[in-house]
C-alpha cells in the first residue's frame, strides 16, 4: 500500500509539471485522467483503512463514487486517445 501510495505520488507530481507545459488537449486528458486514478487510489486505501465507508454516495445499492473513481481515469485516457487521434488525421 505505501508502495502504491509512493509511486501514485511520483506519477501525480510529473502530471502537475507536464500539465503547467503543454496545451495540448489530448495531453490534457491523459493528465487529468492519471489525476483521477491517483485519487481513484488514495480513495480506496482509506476505504480499505476504514476511514470511509464504500457506500458513501451510493443510490439504489450502487456506490457511485467507487464506480465513478474506477470508471472515470480510462474515460479521460481513451478521449485523450481519441483526440490525438482525430487531430492526426486532420492535420495528416
Amino acid at each position: 500500500t505505501i508502495a502504491l501510495l509512493f509511486g501514485g505520488f511520483i506519477a501525480e507530481f510529473t502530471a502537475i509539471l507536464s500539465w503547467s507545459k503543454t496545451r495540448n488537449s489530448s495531453w490534457m486528458m491523459i493528465i487529468v485522467g492519471t489525476l483521477l486514478l491517483y485519487i481513484a487510489q488514495l480513495y480506496q486505501i482509506l476505504v480499505d483503512l476504514n476511514i470511509l465507508n464504500e457506500n458513501l454516495g451510493s443510490l439504489w445499492g450502487i456506490a457511485l463514487l467507487s464506480l465513478g473513481l474506477k470508471l472515470l481515469p480510462y474515460i479521460f485516457y481513451t478521449l485523450g486517445f481519441i483526440i490525438f487521434l482525430v487531430k492526426k488525421r486532420l492535420l495528416g
